[in-house]
């Protein structure tokens, strides 16, 4: 149940009189905002995602284990935390020209009880095919995916 607070300021303007002017004149200014809900998450802390060393001489498939650390402030009730990848696909690791292709596989959502403050680690796993890195020439392959993360 999300918590909606409205706030209206309303501001006296006084326009001071100085000698030789016309009269003042003063008038209200209506102010106000909308908050559409005070819980709120955010990402504390990511563990990279590293494959060991992958053989061309001998290519099984192989994956690897990394995760988003989520932190919500301000749920009084059990929520759902969606995960998506915004990074589209294909998803490649690439060396210069060079480049492997793999895949992620996210949980799409966590529901869990999280009264006023909780954190919850999501895990995140990635996953090359031996096919896929065989013909792949030496060096460090690297890539860099987005998530999001959603109350």
């Amino acid at each position: 149940m999300a918590l909606i607070r409205v706030f209206i300021i309303v501001v006296m303007l006084v326009v001071a009189a100085t000698p030789g002017s016309a009269a003042a004149a003063s008038g209200n200014l209506g102010v106000s905002a909308f908050v559409t809900s005070w819980g709120v998450c955010s990402v504390t802390n990511t563990q990279n995602i590293t494959f060991a060393d992958l053989n061309p001489l001998n290519p099984l498939d192989v994956q690897a284990t990394g995760s988003v650390r989520v932190r919500c402030i301000g749920f009084d009730q059990n929520f759902t935390v969606g995960v998506t990848q915004a990074t589209p696909d294909p998803l490649l690791l690439t060396s210069g020209p060079n480049s492997i292709p793999y895949t992620l596989n996210l949980p799409t959502s966590i529901t869990a009880p999280l009264y006023i403050v909780g954190t919850r680690t999501i895990p995140i796993t990635a996953h090359i095919a031996g096919n896929d890195y065989k013909l792949a020439p030496a060096g460090s392959y690297t890539d860099i995916v987005t998530v999001e993360i959603s109350p």
